[in-house]
């Protein structure tokens, strides 16, 4: 029995482990601080999840579980990153961005931040809600790219690394549950 039990904990320890590396290779899943200063002084700050493309260096893709909110109005929160997760990424070196998030307590609540640097003009960040009402803009005149941070927050682990954990750590408790049988 503790040969079976063993073939068959490895076994899918030895999958899980290849399934985390294969997957890994293309993306690594981390969270992300960002903020935004406005020309007015207000503030966009807030958390995403998103993943690191290992194929293009410092590249932030896959943006996801989003949690911001606007210093002027601090208790709302924009919750969803816009569906069109093509339109959504930043470069670590905050040289280009594309964040469109919303709310899903006030459906037209929204906020942007835009900027390209392959064409190294303009840029622009936006806020609304229509409940309370509050509105703020910084267009290519007053956009600055120096206002926008963002920083590493921590790594999510994979889920094929959770699952290769948890089957090692239920080989571990059934080899002591069965010496003690013994």
């Amino acid at each position: 029995m503790k040969n079976v039990t063993a073939l068959i904990l490895g076994t899918g320890t030895a999958f899980f482990s290849v399934m985390g590396m294969l997957t890994a290779s293309s993306v690594s899943a981390t969270s992300f601080n960002f903020s935004y200063s406005f020309l007015s002084g207000k503030v966009l700050s807030g958390t995403v999840d998103g993943d690191l493309d290992v194929n293009v260096p410092n590249k932030v893709i896959n943006l996801r579980n989003l949690s911001a909110t606007y210093s002027e109005v601090p208790d709302f929160v924009f919750d969803t990153i816009d569906p069109d997760t093509a339109k959504n990424f930043f470069f670590l070196d905050e040289s280009t961005i594309e964040i469109n998030g919303a709310s899903t307590i006030d459906p037209s609540a929204q906020f942007f931040i835009s900027y390209d640097s392959s064409n190294q003009v303009g840029g622009a960040a936006a806020i609304k809600t229509s409940v309370p009402i509050f509105v703020d803009s910084d267009n290519s005149g007053s956009f600055s790219l120096n206002n926008f941070q963002v920083s590493q927050a921590g790594r999510t682990p994979e889920p094929s690394t959770m699952g290769a954990v948890a089957l090692l750590g239920i080989g571990l408790v059934s080899r002591q549950f069965s010496q003690k049988q013994n």
